[in-house]
C-alpha cells in the first residue's frame, strides 16, 4: 500500500496542527484524561464511603452505653453501606 493511499484512508480521523502536533479521533485512540477520570471518580467515592463508615463507627461506640437501639441502627447501617 502506498503512503498516499494510507494518508487518504485516515484523513477523516487525523487532525494535524500547524505546529506539527497530530491528534486522532476518540474511536482511534482514547486519551489519557478520559481513561483515568473514571478511576479518579471511583477512588473519590470509595474515600467518601470509608469516611462515612468511620464516622458512623465512632458515633456507634460513643452511644453504646446509653442507647442500645441507636447502636443497633448504626450497626445495621455500617453493615449495609
Amino acid at each position: 500500500m502506498c503512503l498516499l493511499c494510507l494518508l487518504q484512508s485516515v484523513a477523516d480521523d487525523v487532525n494535524i496542527c500547524p505546529n506539527g502536533v497530530v491528534f486522532v479521533r476518540q474511536h482511534v485512540r482514547k486519551g489519557i484524561v478520559p481513561r483515568y477520570v473514571l478511576l479518579l471518580l471511583l477512588l473519590l467515592l470509595l474515600q467518601s464511603c470509608l469516611a462515612l463508615q468511620f464516622v458512623v463507627s465512632a458515633v456507634m461506640y460513643m452511644s453504646w452505653s446509653y442507647d442500645k437501639a441507636v447502636w443497633q441502627i448504626l450497626d445495621y447501617s455500617c453493615i449495609c453501606s
